[in-house]
């Protein structure tokens, strides 16, 4: 892996994780909770294949 591929991936479980943070502990109103729960979802599936191809 070269150095601005780690750099990312870096950035990208720091962003993952406040994004998993803000699902669970902030109280999202009820209508968006289903949304942003298929979004985070989708964002994960888009993550883990980029990865996959690209490793």
């Amino acid at each position: 892996m070269s150095v601005k591929t780690s750099k990312s991936l870096i950035v990208l479980l720091f962003f993952l994780a406040g994004v998993f943070i803000m699902r669970h502990f902030v109280q999202m109103p009820q209508f968006l909770y289903p949304i942003n729960s298929i979004l985070f979802d989708y964002l994960m599936i888009l993550v883990l294949s980029y990865f996959g191809i690209f490793n």
